[in-house]
């Protein structure tokens, strides 16, 4: 699958319904599709169905329903849905305690990846 489309998609009630089964499926999925730099950073590869949940989810968190609405999220998504033989990834830097983190933001602000 290339694109996104909104037919490929759930409706909010029924993502609702759907939500927990398959978000243990994508995280089963994404076992394999990421690669540890280091202790806080990674790459997470991304494919049709890890880019399906990420819009599902933003389409839940802003209760996004219109049409309009859902052809803006497609158009800044798609990109993200990796063409035949072409890889495509997030790089997250993660430090989960909120002390951690902190002191460590200035180091990384202004150095963002293209």
């Amino acid at each position: 699958m290339a694109q996104l489309r909104r037919e490929d998609l759930w409706s909010l009630e029924e993502y609702a319904l759907r939500r927990n089964e398959f978000r243990t499926a994508l995280m089963a999925h994404n076992k394999t599709r990421q690669l540890a730099l280091g202790r806080h950073a990674r790459l997470y590869f991304s494919d049709d169905v890890t880019i399906r949940y990420q819009v599902q989810e933003m389409f839940r968190i802003q209760k996004t329903f219109e049409a309009a609405g859902i052809d803006k999220e497609l158009s800044a998504y798609n990109p993200l849905i990796p063409v035949c033989h072409h890889s495509k990834a997030t790089f997250i830097i993660h430090f989960g305690a909120p002390l951690l983190r902190a002191p460590r933001l200035p180091d990384i602000k202004g150095n963002e990846l293209l």
